[in-house]
C-alpha cells in the first residue's frame, strides 16, 4: 500500500512520470502545487510513490497544469488509472479483522448498513471524513462487528485501510501519540514524525487528503480523543467504537447496538458447543441465553465454559446460571470475565454517578423515571437527570420504549446490585429503600385518590407528583406497578395495618376503573394478610371486599368471601362502600335479594356520612338488583330519581360530572326501557346520552351509547339509520379497544346488513364470533341498570 521511495523507481510508475514531466515543464513542486491546485505535500507524495493512484479529479488536474495533451495525456492518465487498480501493500502493524462471519452472528442489518455507508462515502454521496459511529453496553460486540465489517468492505477502498485501538477504558490513548501511530502505518519513519500537535494533524491529513481510505478506531473513550484522528478526506469513511454515545460528533450514521435475538444468540450457543449437544437441551439453551441477557460477551463465556466441560449437561449450566447472587461469577472463562467488563466502564463515572448507578439496582420493577432516580440519589430532578443521562451515555443504561423511562440490562442490574452491596453500608442499602417505597406509596395513594370520583385528593403541595390529571395518575399506576406492588409488599412486613389499609383504600377506584394489570389484586392480598394477622376487623372487611370486586369483575375470578365479610362492621363511609360492591357481586353470583338488602344498607350508609354522590351510585346499584328480580319498572323509578340529582349538579360547579352521570344514567333508563319494550323511549334515552357523552369526550360510553341508539333504530325498523349508528359506535368502539362491545356492535350490524340485504353481514358475524373466542368474562359495566363507574 503505502510504499517507501523507492516505489518510483521505473519508468513505469505515476509518480516517476509526475517527476519526469515537472522537470520537463522546468517547475518547481510549488509552482505544480499551485497550477495543479494540490498542497506541495500531495506533490511530494506522489512523486515518491506515496500516493500512487491519486484521485481521477487530482490526475486532470495534474495533467492541465502540465499542459499534457495526445498521447502524453492518455499515457498520464492511463498510468494513474494502473496505480489505482494495484493491490496495495498493507501498512504494519495493520489489525486483522475476524474471519469472515467466525465470531459474529445476528448481526446482517447492521453489516448491510455499513457496506451501504462505505459505497456512498466512495461515490461522495457523503460529505467528506464521513463517520459512522458504533456505541452500545459492554459486550455487546462493537469491535467484532467493526471487525468484520472492515474486512468485508475492504475492497472498496483501494488505498488501503488503518485501525487504532484507542483504549477508552483502560488507559485512554493521548490523541498525539495515536497521531503519531496513524503517521507511522501511513510510512511516516519515526526521524521523520512532526514534533508538534499541530503538525501532525497536518501532515496526516495532508498523507489521506487524496486518498480513500476506512480507518478503525476502536474504543473510544471521547469526542477529544477521537477528532484529531478522521481523516477528513473524500471518499474515506471511519468507523468509531465506543461505549460513550460521542454525541458530539458529527456522524453520517450512529448505531446503536443491541444485545442479540434469542434465535440468533442459540445459534452463538451452538457455535461454539456443538450443535449436537445443545439440539438434545434446547430449553436448557434457551434458558441459558436468556440467563445471559443475550449479551454477545456473555454468551461467548457461558459457551466456553461449557464447551470446557463435556461432562456438564446444558441444564447443568443453566441452573448454576440462574442463581443471580452468582452469576456474574459464573460468567467467567479464564481471564475473560463479563464482570470485568462492566467494571472498566464503572470505573470511568465519578462518584456521585457510581453511587446513582448502584441505588437504582434497587428498583424492583423493570425501568423507572427521573422523578424516581431523584429519590433514591436525594437530589432535585434536574440533576437526576443529568446523571442518568451519562450512565446512558456510558452505555450502563437504556431508554426504555415510551420515553422518559430508563432500564438495565439484566447483567449490568445484577453488577449494579453487587457493586451495592459491596460498596455501601447495610444502613444506607436500608434507608434508600426506604425512600423508595414511601414514595411510591404515597404516589401511588395520590394517584389513586385522583381516581377516585367520589371524593377530592387532599392538598400535598410537600411533595411534587409526576402526574397532574386522573388520566396521568392512572398512566403512572399501570407504569409503575412493578415498583408499588412491591413497596406494598415490603411494607406488609412492618405490620402497620392503619398504612396498609390507606394504601389499599387509595388504589381501590384503580381496580374498579379501566381494565388494571392482572397483579394488582396482590395490594389487596397483602393489605387483607396484614390487617387479619393483626385481628383489624374493621379494614379486614373493607379490604376483603376490594379483593373480591377486584378478583371477580376485573379479573374474571369467583371470590365468594368477598360478598360475606365475616367480621363486626361499623357503619361508616367505608361500609358503605362495602356494600355497594358486595351488592354487585350478589347480583352477578344470582342473589339478587341478598342485593337489594345490601343496596339499601350501602344507601343508608352514604346518607349518613353526607355523601350524595354515594347515594345516587348506590341507588344505581340498587336498580341493577331489583332489574335482576325482574322488577323493571321500580328500577326505572330509581333510575329517574337518579337523572334529577345528576342534572342538578350539572347545574353546579361540576358540570362534566353533571354530564357524565346523567349520560350513564340516561342508558340504564334506555337499558331498562328497551328490556320493558318501550323503543321509542329508549331510543330518545340512548340519543340524549350518546349527545352527552360527545360533549365531554368520553368515546368508551358514547359508542355503548351508539349500540343501545342503533339496537332501537332496528326495532322501530330502520335497518337504514341503525346500520349509521351502529357503524359509528364500532368506530367508537374499536379506537378504545373494548372488544366485548365490539363484539355486540357487530352481531347487531350483521342483523342490520341482513335486513337491509346488504352481503357484508357475514363478515361482521365472523368478526365479531372471533373477537367473542378471545374475551374474558364481562366486567361490572356490563350489570343491568346499574350506573357505570367513570
Amino acid at each position: 500500500m503505502f510504499g517507501g521511495p523507492d516505489d518510483n523507481d521505473g519508468n513505469g510508475s505515476f509518480g516517476a512520470l509526475v517527476l519526469r514531466h515537472r522537470r520537463t515543464a522546468e517547475l518547481t513542486q510549488e509552482e505544480l502545487a499551485a497550477a495543479a491546485q494540490l498542497s506541495v505535500r500531495a506533490i511530494s507524495d506522489i512523486e515518491r510513490g506515496r500516493a500512487r493512484g491519486p484521485q481521477q479529479r487530482s490526475v486532470e488536474a495534474l495533467a492541465d497544469a502540465l499542459r499534457l495533451a495526445g498521447q502524453d495525456r492518455e499515457g498520464f492518465v492511463d498510468t494513474a488509472r494502473r496505480g489505482r487498480r494495484r493491490s496495495p501493500r498493507r501498512p504494519e502493524p495493520w489489525f486483522p479483522p475476524p474471519a469472515d462471519g467466525c465470531d459474529l452472528v445476528g448481526r446482517d442489518t447492521e453489516l448491510a448498513c455499513l457496506r451501504r455507508l462505505a459505497e456512498q462515502a466512495i461515490s461522495a454521496e457523503l460529505p467528506a471524513g464521513a463517520m459512522a459511529a458504533i456505541s452500545g453496553l459492554p459486550g455487546v460486540g462493537k469491535s467484532s462487528l467493526a471487525g468484520v465489517a472492515a474486512g468485508r468492505l475492504g475492497a472498496l477502498f483501494p488505498d488501503g485501510m488503518l485501525h487504532l485501538d484507542l483504549h477508552g477504558v483502560d488507559e485512554p490513548l493521548d490523541p498525539d501519540h495515536g497521531l503519531g501511530r496513524l503517521l507511522r502505518l501511513l510510512g511516516v519513519p519515526d526521524a521523520e514524525l512532526p514534533s508538534t500537535y499541530d503538525e501532525r494533524v497536518a501532515r496526516y491529513r495532508s498523507l489521506v487528503r487524496h486518498r480513500r481510505v476506512l480507518v478503525v478506531l476502536d474504543d473510544a473513550a471521547s469526542e477529544a480523543q477521537v477528532r484529531p484522528l478522521l481523516p477528513g478526506a473524500p471518499g474515506s469513511l471511519t468507523l468509531v467504537t465506543s461505549r460513550q454515545a460521542l454525541a458530539g460528533l458529527d456522524a453520517a450514521h450512529r448505531m446503536v447496538l443491541d444485545v442479540l435475538e434469542p434465535d440468533h444468540a442459540v445459534a452463538l450457543l451452538t457455535r461454539v458447543v456443538g450443535a449436537p449437544r445443545v439440539a438434545a437441551e434446547q430449553q436448557a439453551a434457551r434458558e441459558i441465553a436468556a440467563l445471559c441477557g443475550y449479551l454477545p460477551l456473555a454468551l461467548r463465556v457461558a459457551s466456553n465454559r461449557l464447551a470446557s466441560r463435556p461432562e456438564w449437561t446444558v441444564r447443568h449450566l443453566a441452573g448454576r446460571l440462574s442463581d443471580q447472587q452468582r452469576r456474574l461469577s459464573m460468567l467467567t472463562a479464564g481471564d475473560v470475565q463479563v464482570r470485568a467488563a462492566f467494571e472498566l466502564s464503572y470505573r470511568q463515572l465519578d462518584q456521585r454517578t457510581r453511587e446513582a448507578f448502584r441505588r437504582l439496582a434497587l428498583v424492583p420493577g423493570p425501568d423507572f423515571t427521573v422523578p424516581l432516580a431523584a429519590v433514591l440519589g436525594e437530589v432535585d430532578e434536574s440533576h437526576a437527570e443529568q446523571t442518568v443521562e451519562l450512565l446512558v451515555d456510558a452505555s450502563l443504561l437504556h431508554p426504555a420504549a415510551g420515553g422518559g423511562r430508563y432500564r438495565f440490562h439484566a447483567l449490568t442490574r445484577a453488577f449494579a446490585g453487587e457493586r451495592l452491596a459491596e460498596e455501601e453500608l447495610a444502613a444506607e442499602r436500608e434507608a434508600a429503600a426506604a425512600r423508595l417505597n414511601g414514595w411510591m406509596l404515597r404516589t401511588a395513594s395520590r394517584a389513586g385518590q385522583l381516581l377516585d370520583a367520589r371524593r377530592p385528593a387532599a392538598a400535598d403541595d410537600s411533595e411534587p407528583v409526576p402526574f397532574r390529571t386522573a388520566t396521568e395518575a392512572e398512566a403512572w399506576l399501570e407504569a409503575e406497578l412493578g415498583s408499588w406492588i412491591p413497596a406494598i409488599r415490603d411494607v406488609t412486613s412492618l405490620r402497620r395495618p392503619e398504612d396498609i389499609a390507606a394504601i389499599a383504600r387509595a388504589l381501590c377506584w384503580y381496580a374498579n376503573a379501566g381494565t388494571p394489570p392482572m397483579d394488582v389484586h396482590q395490594a389487596f392480598e397483602y393489605a387483607l394478610s396484614t390487617c387479619r394477622t393483626i385481628a383489624y376487623g374493621h379494614d379486614d372487611a373493607v379490604l376483603l371486599t376490594f379483593l373480591g370486586w377486584t378478583l371477580y369483575y376485573r379479573l374474571g375470578r369467583p371470590w365468594l368471601r368477598a360478598s360475606t365479610p365475616a367480621v363486626e362492621r361499623r357503619r361508616g363511609w367505608d361500609e358503605a362502600w362495602v356494600d355497594f360492591h358486595t351488592a354487585g357481586l350478589m347480583i352477578n353470583m344470582g342473589d339478587p335479594d341478598g342485593a337489594v338488602d345490601h343496596s339499601h344498607r350501602a344507601i343508608a350508609g352514604f346518607r349518613e356520612t353526607d355523601c350524595e354522590l354515594g347515594v345516587a351510585v348506590a341507588r344505581g346499584g340498587l336498580a341493577a338488583a331489583l332489574a335482576a328480580q325482574g322488577r323493571a319498572e321500580q328500577a326505572l323509578d330509581v333510575q329517574r330519581a337518579n337523572l334529577a340529582y345528576y342534572r342538578g349538579a350539572g347545574a353546579g360547579p361540576d358540570a362534566v360530572l353533571g354530564a357524565t352521570g346523567s349520560a350513564f344514567t340516561l342508558m340504564c333508563i334506555g337499558q331498562l326501557q328497551a328490556e320493558l319494550g318501550l323503543w321509542s323511549e329508549a331510543l330518545n334515552a340512548y340519543t340524549d346520552a350518546a349527545d352527552l357523552l360527545n360533549g365531554v369526550g368520553n368515546h368508551w360510553a358514547e359508542g355503548r351509547a351508539r349500540l343501545g341508539q342503533g339496537l332501537a333504530h332496528r326495532r322501530l325498523g330502520r335497518p337504514e339509520t341503525a346500520h349509521d349508528c351502529l357503524w359509528r359506535a364500532n368506530a367508537l368502539l374499536v379506537a378504545v379497544d373494548d372488544r366485548y362491545s365490539q363484539a355486540r356492535v357487530l352481531n347487531e350490524l350483521a342483523l342490520a346488513c341482513d335486513e337491509l340485504r346488504d352481503p357484508a353481514a357475514d363478515e361482521h358475524r365472523q368478526r365479531a364470533s372471533w373477537l367473542g373466542n378471545q374475551l374474558d368474562p364481562p366486567s361490572a359495566t356490563h350489570l343491568r341498570g346499574m350506573t357505570p363507574a367513570w
